[in-house]
């Protein structure tokens, strides 16, 4: 894959899925430097503002694991950060902020913008006063995707549940929230379905990765009128088996 020549969002997803099964088996030092290696080459080829989020949830999966070797991991995430960085102008604000925790991990100084003031219409403003629910079982993820949204939009509440079936707590925050995503990837089934049923016709978006940028694209995109326009439901599920 890492020699191939089609590159893209497609393949970065691909890649993402390899990167989390090899690294959950178990990998020699040998061996997981030469993972890294290659999802660097796939994650850099042919970047741009159109696969920004696929690249970093391929280095957020990396950085979920303990790592057998630290100096080549933030060797990895710093290539794709660098990277990045450079083409910091196209990328639309849910992609900055994820790139901004990302940098932050591995003491890069990512550059700060130009104004401190948002853009009117900006994922702010989007953003201003809504409560959004995030339920996924990386933890980790869901708390670096809440700093994420909390720093590019002040105004905002999160909630974040990483419970394994209902209770009287999820319940009333799926009736609450104006918007719930679920992290597909990460979610288990009993609990999915038990926000399905108490969320009604209120938006659900489902975040198609495990890492915090994956969950900030989808909060981006509903709140620009990309998934959750019709107030409901958004049955777009990525093909992906809930967690046990």
């Amino acid at each position: 894959m890492a020699l191939g020549a089609e590159r893209g969002g497609a393949v970065l997803k691909s890649a993402a899925v390899l990167v989390d099964g090899c690294l959950q088996v178990g990998l020699t030092d040998t061996e997981y430097r030469d993972v890294l290696d290659a999802a660097g080459e796939i994650a850099r080829a042919g970047l741009s503002h159109n696969s920004a989020y696929e690249a970093l949830e391929v280095v957020e999966i990396a950085r979920q694991f303990v790592p057998v070797n630290l100096s080549a991991l933030d060797t990895f995430t710093l290539s794709v950060v660098t990277d990045l960085t450079a083409l910091r102008a196209r990328l639309t604000p849910g992609q900055r902020i994820a790139l901004a925790g990302l940098a932050r991990e591995v003491g890069w100084e990512y550059p700060e913008e130009s104004s401190q003031t948002p853009a009117a219409g900006g994922l702010s403003d989007l953003l201003n006063g809504a409560e959004i629910a995030i339920y996924t079982l990386t933890e980790n993820a869901g708390r670096q995707a809440k700093q994420n949204l909390l720093e590019e939009a002040p105004g905002v509440r999160v909630e974040l549940n990483h419970e394994h079936g209902g209770s009287s707590s999820l319940a009333a925050l799926a009736v609450r929230a104006d918007l719930f995503v679920i992290a597909w990837a990460s979610a288990a089934h009993a609990a999915t379905d038990f926000i399905r049923e108490k969320r009604g016709k209120k938006s659900i978006v489902y975040a198609a990765g495990k890492g915090a940028a994956s969950i900030v694209r989808a909060v981006e995109d509903w709140a620009r009128g990309e998934a959750g326009h019709h107030g409901g439901e958004d049955d777009r599920r990525p093909e992906t088996a809930l967690a046990r």
